[in-house]
């Protein structure tokens, strides 16, 4: 259904799908956070808060801008971002940290060397975690995150949680069941590499009522149509 500001609403388990400019992140100093640029027009941002409320719990695959705006703003109950870009994770981490209460324990800080020497700090007074899996580019041409051959290059980023150990997740309150992982997010937001991979991936960490939003949607239709075999259009 268009919203007719350019973006189509998907929901279903559910998909709201909402084209963007890309995302730009300023520049860090050590001593001081900057606020991100979100580069999206002004109904494509309300579409989003559309879905985000105070309530929400935010997962995303890629993060920055969208975790300044999106999470930390919004005040969501939950944050959970997985990034691949070093200098990403480290920008993401001092907003983050930024938005940890006064007196706030410090963060847990875990190495993951068995896999592929992913990184993960969880602020547990801000309920807030990101997952950081180092993967070298393969490609700077923005199409080929598109495609679905992006998931061999990109797997380690988009099975993540999945590959995370059952301790680690329990560090970071992720609750794994014996044979299943779902329903403990309501919005997710996938708007980095290999989308298509991680909007299946997501499915299964969404409640039946959650929303999944994918950036640029309608430019790439013909390689995010695998996406609408899982997720159901709003009437």
């Amino acid at each position: 259904k268009s919203d007719g500001e350019g973006g189509v609403h998907v929901e279903a388990s559910v998909a709201a799908i909402a084209d963007d400019n890309g995302l730009a992140i300023a520049g860090l100093r050590p001593d001081e956070v900057v606020i991100p640029s979100l580069l999206m027009t002004e109904p494509e941002r309300d579409l989003v808060l559309k879905y985000v409320h105070s309530s929400s719990r935010f997962l995303e695959w890629g993060s920055g801008a969208t975790t300044r705006h999106f999470g930390v703003d919004v005040g969501v109950s939950r944050i959970l971002s997985i990034e691949h870009q070093p200098e990403q994770c480290r920008k993401t981490r001092n907003i983050l940290h930024s938005n940890t209460p006064p007196g706030s324990s410090a963060p847990t800080e875990l190495q993951l060397a068995s896999l592929d020497n992913a990184s993960i700090v969880y602020f547990a007074e801000s309920e807030a975690a990101l997952v950081c899996v180092p993967i070298a580019e393969t490609s700077t041409r923005w199409n080929d995150r598109h495609h679905a051959e992006s998931y061999n290059a990109y797997r380690a980023f988009v099975d993540a949680l999945e590959d995370l150990p059952e301790s680690v997740g329990r560090q970071i309150k992720l609750q794994r069941g014996s044979s299943a992982i779902s329903e403990q997010f309501d919005v997710a937001l996938v708007h980095g590499q290999a989308r298509v991979a991680c909007a299946l991936r997501a499915f299964r960490w969404l409640t039946p009522s959650g929303v999944l939003i994918v950036p640029d949607f309608e430019t790439h239709r013909s390689q995010y149509r695998t996406i609408l075999k899982f997720y159901t259009r709003e009437a």
